[in-house]
């Protein structure tokens, strides 16, 4: 028999979340961001719940969960973190490549 993972999400719970996700994203209330709190989440970046498929606000908002909205006071501060971190990835693959002597072309090494 096939386990069948049914979740029910009550229709005050997906209103209550639609709220939040809301004031969240508010474009008039917009806080100040706290760079030390961004600086300290680039250092130590944060994790997605482990158990995802039985979190109603993740199944419901994806990755703009509670947990995200309890770790960025609003939804552009999540955008920039999310940039910030792309530039890092990038910045690091740019300055591992560009290393003497780690280039991929064989030529070059000889």
């Amino acid at each position: 028999m096939k386990d069948l993972n049914i979740h029910l999400i009550s229709l005050s719970e997906e209103n209550q979340e639609k709220h939040e996700l809301e004031m969240w994203s508010n474009p008039l209330d917009i806080p100040e961001i706290d760079i030390e709190q961004m600086e300290t989440l680039l250092e130590h970046p944060p994790k997605l719940c482990d158990d995802q498929d039985h979190c109603n606000s993740y199944r419901l908002s994806g990755d703009r969960c509670k947990c995200i909205r309890t770790l960025f006071l609003h939804e552009t501060h999540y955008e920039l973190y999310k940039q910030l971190v792309k530039q890092k990835i990038e910045q690091g693959f740019w300055e591992l490549i560009s290393k003497p002597g780690k280039h991929l072309d064989k030529d070059e090494n000889k």
